[in-house]
This record gives structure tokens, C-alpha cells and sequence, in this order.
């Protein structure tokens, strides 16, 4: 079995309401986009995945994944994951680990799929289901947290984190509060999004531990590993930090060896997949600490997070982050909490996902695939466009047909009107064409490519840097 085709069909995410985490993690509202990924083999299986959130839109990384991934996807055995995911990893300088974990999860759909299993048998099943907890956006008020919690704790929800306004004294009031309004039957955590230097971060851990909290996240900067070792001296309420920086198993060790903290945490966007944040959970698991799997921003990831939570000995309760609708679409049917609090085991083949594959094409802006039917030494990047669904500008060309050659490869033939949207491609009205050896300056960016050295050998004459597509006619 092999890997014959690989595509991106870009579709339009509306009605996102505003919402905020951190200030560096928010959305006006409106608009974003989401990818859907199709790896196909040549005896007609699909795995799948979903590329971006509410906050990174698809076709922010679209482009990384069809030029950088896809060449090295096809041909391949689908169920050599390991080996196609080292060699994802040699990318991750040009490529992001979003575009990777997507990657990632529709080779373990592929697989399951394959097998006629879930995706949790195949790495093991521990577990037929697992404990929910809301996770709350940033509240206008105490009385708003106050409202969300009972809410969810009347719904039967297990827990409850609170993502504060992230100033200590109306943190620690904010905490009182909840924990007075839902007693103590209700588990509570407060994720405090890297808001505290040392001497807050002691005062809110310890006010927080007098109430009970079960596990206190990200209150130092990502990378603090100095304060944390002594903020963890201090406390006894186990920390929970490593939800960032971006990056595999070989950015976790030092926090286990320095005693940084007590829990360590991933996801499928900032891991580079499932197959990364299973290896991390084992190596979690062989020092006697828990792995806690972080909302992963769109439905397919978090049907990937509750597979790997079903396999998985080091893991306690499953992130539902608030609102649903900043973190749901795409799908016939989502994710279901009971009555008493629990998700189930999926027991589908693959990721098991009901995709609304009728409302991903009334809403498509674009399929990027790379054209299959060409020697290698003739591949190139083939955007087909539609009109966009939203007033937002996504960077995907729109027109006809778009292709981008890769450095080193043929450019693929086109008709002679061909052109993106900047107008790139042709001679403009009232200019003179440009034959092969003139001079070409950038229209978008004034960029003159001739003076950047070695710039002319390696891009196409008519690349246009607005949309990443050359436009060169036959």
C-alpha cells in the first residue's frame, strides 16, 4: 500500500465570537479557516485531519504543508509513521508543528482505518472512558466565572479551570469565589497563562493551595525553568507547565531532570501529533508523573486527544475549552459528555470522526494538491481557487488555476491568460511583455529578486509573494 495523493481543501470558518485566553491568544471574532487534510492510498482508504484553530487560520500554513510534506508523503508506506514523522521533524525549521501534528493525526486515521480499529487500540487501550472539565475563556467579571462554573457543575462536568484576568489580586478573588459558589465536590485548576514572576506566582500558588486547587498551570514564563525549580520547592500543589514552547520529545527532559515540575502537558499543534505527545506520556509515566493533554483547537484534534487519553495510565481528566463554538466545526457530530461527566472510548475504525463533509463544500475557498501525474522532475504546487466564502483576505490565491514551482523543478505548463489576483503572470496594460532575461521587481513588496544573490536561480520569474504562486504562462 502506498500514499498516491495528498490535499488541502480549504474551507471557511464563520460565526467565531470574540474571545480571549492571553494577550497573545485572543480573537476579535467573525472569520478563520480551516484545512481539510486527505491522505490517500492507492487501494482507496483516506485518513484525515484538520489543519488550523479560530486563531491560526489553515491558510496561514497551507502552502508548508503541500511544498514541504507532501513530497516526502508520497510514494511512502502510510504505516511507516515513525520514519515519515523523524523526517517531518527534520523539516520543522521551515515547517511549523501545526502543519506536522496534522500530518501526524491523518497517518494514525489511515492506520486505524487500515486495521479496522480505533486509533487507541493500536496504541494500546487502557481505558473505555475519561472524566470532562470546562476550561473557561477570560470573564468580564467574578459573577460571569461564578455563572460558567455552576453551570458546568449542574451539567454533571467533573471540573472546572479557570483561565483568570491575570492579575494576582483578582486572580486569588476570582478563585475564592468559584470555589465558595461550587464547594468542594467540583475538581478546580487555575491556568494563569504565564501571567506571574516569582514572587506573584508564590503568593496566588499559595492562596490557591489553601483552597484546594488540584494542579496550578503555567503561572512563570514557558521557558522560566530557574523559578519554576524554586516555585516548586515552595508549593505542594503540583504544577503543570511544557504546554509551550512548540516543539517534540527532545524539549521535555530538562524539566524532569531539573524538578521544574510536577506534570508535564501537550498537544497536536504544538507537539507535532499524537505520535510525538505518546512518547512524551511514556517518558512522563517511567518518572512517576502525569501527562495532561492540552485542547489541541479544532474537532478532529480533539478527537485525536481523547484517543490518546483512552490509551494512556498518566492522564486524569479531558480539556473542553470554552467557547464551544471558538473550537467546533467542521463535523456531522461532536464530541459527547454524559450525564455523570465522562467521554467514551470511540469505537469507529480510525479517528472514528463523522466529518460534515456537505458543509466543508458549500463553504470551500480552495484544494491545494501538488499535480500527481507528473514525473517528479515536472511536479508542481496546483491551487484549484473558488470565489472566497468570507470578506476576509486568506492568503490563497484566487483565479483559475495556480502553480508554484519548487526550487530545482520544471514550472508546469499553463494557459497563456493565466494569472493570480495581484497580476502577476502576464504583461500588464500598457506595458511591453518581459522577455526572459529582463530585470523583474517584486509589485507587492518592491523586492528586485535579481539583486538578492542566487534569488533568480531559485524562484520562478513570475512568483508572486502576496499569494506563493508562480504564474508563468506555457
Amino acid at each position: 500500500m502506498k500514499i498516491d495523493e495528498v490535499s488541502l481543501t480549504i474551507f471557511t470558518w464563520p460565526g467565531i465570537p470574540a474571545t480571549r485566553y492571553t494577550s497573545g491568544s485572543q480573537t476579535a471574532g467573525g472569520a478563520s479557516n480551516l484545512g481539510l487534510l486527505r491522505i490517500q492510498t492507492d487501494q482507496g482508504l483516506e485518513g484525515h485531519a484538520f489543519l488550523g484553530t479560530a486563531t491560526n487560520p489553515a491558510a496561514m500554513d497551507a502552502a508548508q504543508l503541500i511544498r514541504s510534506l507532501k513530497p516526502l508523503l508520497m510514494g511512502q508506506d502510510p504505516l511507516e509513521r515513525e520514519r515519515l514523522h523523524q523526517a517531518m521533524r527534520l523539516q520543522s525549521r521551515n515547517v511549523s508543528y501545526r502543519v506536522i501534528g496534522a500530518v501526524d493525526l491523518a497517518l494514525w486515521d489511515l492506520a486505524g482505518k487500515i486495521a479496522s480499529l480505533p486509533v487507541h487500540a493500536l496504541m494500546g487501550t487502557f481505558r473505555s472512558s475519561i472524566a470532562a472539565y470546562a476550561s473557561s475563556q477570560v470573564l468580564p467579571d467574578i459573577a460571569a466565572y461564578v455563572d460558567q462554573a455552576q453551570e458546568f457543575k449542574a451539567l454533571g462536568w467533573r471540573g472546572y479551570k479557570i483561565h483568570p484576568p491575570r492579575d494576582p489580586d483578582a486572580d486569588i478573588k476570582v478563585c475564592e469565589a468559584v470555589r465558595k459558589a461550587v464547594g468542594d465536590d467540583i475538581r478546580l485548576m487555575l491556568d494563569s497563562t504565564w501571567s506571574y514572576g516569582y514572587p506573584d506566582a508564590l503568593r496566588v500558588g499559595r492562596a490557591i493551595e489553601a483552597m484546594g486547587f488540584v494542579w496550578y498551570e503555567d503561572p512563570l514564563a514557558d521557558e522560566d525553568i530557574y523559578n519554576y525549580v524554586k516555585l516548586r520547592q515552595k508549593l505542594d500543589i503540583p504544577i503543570l507547565a511544557t504546554e509551550y514552547p512548540a516543539g517534540g520529545l527532545d524539549s521535555y527532559p530538562i524539566w524532569l531532570t531539573e524538578r521544574a515540575t510536577d506534570y508535564l502537558r501537550g498537544d497536536i499543534p504544538n507537539k507535532g501529533g499524537l505520535t510525538a505527545m505518546l512518547k512524551t506520556a511514556h517518558l512522563a509515566e517511567a518518572f512517576g508523573v502525569n501527562y495532561e493533554i492540552h485542547h489541541s483547537g479544532n474537532s478532529l484534534n480533539n478527537l485525536g486527544n481523547l484517543h490518546l487519553c483512552m490509551s494512556l495510565k498518566n492522564t486524569t481528566m479531558f480539556e473542553v475549552l470554552l467557547p464551544h463554538a471558538a473550537h467546533k466545526y467542521g463535523m456531522a457530530r461532536e464530541l459527547e459528555i454524559d450525564g455523570d461527566g465522562l467521554l467514551h472510548a470511540p469505537t469507529g475504525p480510525g479517528l472514528g470522526a463523522e466529518i460534515d463533509f456537505a458543509l466543508i463544500a458549500r463553504q470551500t475557498e480552495s484544494v491545494l494538491r501538488r499535480t500527481a501525474t507528473k514525473p517528479a522532475s515536472e511536479t508542481s504546487l496546483n491551487c484549484s481557487v473558488t470565489a472566497p466564502r468570507s470578506s476576509t483576505d486568506h492568503p490563497i490565491p484566487a483565479g483559475l488555476h495556480a502553480t508554484r514551482s519548487l526550487p530545482g523543478l520544471a514550472p508546469a505548463p499553463m494557459a497563456p491568460s493565466a494569472a493570480c489576483r495581484h497580476g502577476r503572470g502576464r504583461a500588464r496594460p500598457g506595458r511591453p511583455g518581459r522577455g526572459a532575461g529582463a530585470r523583474r521587481v517584486d509589485r507587492h513588496r518592491g523586492i528586485d529578486r535579481h539583486r538578492i544573490a542566487g534569488a533568480a536561480a531559485r524562484l520562478p520569474r513570475s512568483f508572486c509573494y502576496a499569494c506563493e504562486t508562480d504564474r508563468r504562462p506555457a
